[in-house]
């Protein structure tokens, strides 16, 4: 199914990074780097990339259509030395699409946030050698572009003003007093306001927006991708984390990738939860059926329910334990027990004096269980999740045995779900609703 990604970095010489030799890694083709004296042979990948082109902002020189001319350019205007001459962004493309479509939302994207704002782009699409993993690289130099070459400054110097609008002065530390510069004239503090648009918050977040709007154009509804996090949809559900080329290399090459196992338990568990949630909706529909069935009868539920500070009580002690261990097969099975006033009023499992069936002790357990859940994801696996074991570490051997028991771990965790799953399957199973009492109107007595 499609994914949505879509990531934003620099490329800066403080980090010993050029542009020319980022676009020799994106692109596979040879690139020289005139400021350095360097080139660059393509970091042997060209079997994975499938095309690669330039697109240009309207005004612009045609001659930097030439990617090693348009990044040797950028090189030659940046002069500090800690300079980011570039900004790469990599997205994923849905497997769903064509090698055209493909083509198609990247350059639709490029034309619409990049060359609309003044800047120049060269993209590549890769794959993995396979025919999986589809992506695209971009990379941007850091200036706009215009019909006179590229924009003289990407941010300028104001001064810094305090609440009544004056200069605020800069302070010598050791004297206390103003600092003045060699011909005696008076600092003042200064601040750096940028006019490089790609530098903005709100450019990244049209970026985000933009890319997952394009690809929805091209797929059918039901694949539709989001920029939005889960919870920002009002979606319950534990979030997986990235896992990387290295971690599917190592279990295709037999191994055990931590990052893969926790992702699989995150699966399960969200399913299991699902299934839980799906069991208390029918559970609520069975409660309006019963409900409709007796106002059509002519009787209505007592005012005051009885049983209600049993399961007040219960459902107390049940979120309780939600937030402190994870509920067993008992704790399961007691949740399907019905409380002594329930069989004084002759209701069935599930049900109360007035025949509705309580969902709430179930919504508390669903509960206690994502927290519980979603601490033991934080507490009890702090390796996966900080990766501080990581796949490419030292001892390896170490590593692979503590990979496998986790993944055992795991593997236990879920049958115990399972079973706990099947033990509220089978209780409701058994859960038969008698019949009332039929009474002879003449007589007044019950067959």
């Amino acid at each position: 199914m499609a994914i949505y990604s879509l990531h934003v970095g620099n490329v800066s010489r403080a980090s010993g990074s050029s542009s020319c030799a980022s676009l020799s890694y994106i692109t596979a083709e040879r690139v020289r780097d005139e400021r350095l004296g360097v080139t660059y042979n393509g970091f042997s990948r060209r079997e994975r990339v499938i095309e690669s082109h330039t697109l240009l902002p309207e005004g612009a020189h045609e001659r930097l259509r030439d990617a090693e001319a348009l990044f040797n350019g950028v090189e030659a205007v940046e002069r500090a030395a800690n300079a980011r001459t570039a900004k790469k962004i990599m997205v994923a493309l849905p497997r769903e699409f064509t090698p055209e479509q493909r083509r198609e939302v990247v350059e639709r994207f490029i034309g619409s946030q990049l060359n609309a704002r003044g800047y120049a782009a060269t993209y590549a699409i890769h794959e993995d050698g396979g025919g999986n993993n589809p992506h695209a690289h971009i990379l941007i130099p850091n200036r706009q572009l215009d019909a006179d070459g590229w924009a003289r400054v990407k941010s300028r110097k104001e001064y810094k003003l305090d609440e009544a609008g004056q200069r605020i002065p800069l302070i010598d530390k050791a004297t206390g007093m103003q600092k003045l510069d060699k011909r005696n004239r008076k600092q003042w503090q200064r601040v750096s306001v940028t006019t490089n648009p790609l530098d903005e918050r709100e450019t990244l977040q049209s970026l985000r927006t933009s890319w997952a709007s394009e690809c929805n154009r091209l797929l059918p509804e039901r694949l539709h991708v989001s920029e939005k996090s889960l919870k920002a949809r009002g979606i319950e559900a534990a979030p997986t984390i990235h896992e990387g080329y290295a971690a599917r290399g190592m279990e295709a090459r037999g191994g055990v990738s931590e990052r893969m196992g926790l992702n699989r338990l995150i699966r399960r568990v969200n399913a299991l939860i699902d299934k839980l949630r799906e069991q208390v909706r029918g559970v609520a529909g069975e409660l309006q059926s019963l409900l409709n069935e007796t106002r059509r009868h002519g009787r209505e539920p007592e005012p005051e329910r009885r049983g209600e500070p049993e399961r007040t009580a219960a459902r107390d002690q049940t979120g309780a334990r939600g937030t402190q261990e994870l509920p067993g097969r008992a704790d399961t099975a007691r949740l399907q027990q019905p409380s002594e006033p329930q069989r004084a009023a002759g209701g069935d499992n599930l049900h109360d004096g007035t025949g509705q069936p309580d969902a709430a002790e179930q919504l508390a357990a669903i509960r206690g269980l994502r927290q519980q859940t979603e601490r033991s994801l934080k507490e009890g696996h702090p390796l996966w999740l900080q990766g501080i074991r990581g796949e490419r570490g030292a001892n390896g051997q170490q590593e692979r045995n503590a990979a496998q028991e986790d993944a055992r771990r795991a593997e236990r965790q879920q049958r115990e779900a399972d079973e706990r799953a099947q033990a509220i399957e089978r209780e409701r199973a058994k859960t038969v609703r008698r019949p009332e009492p039929e009474i002879h109107r003449s007589r007044g007595l019950s067959r």
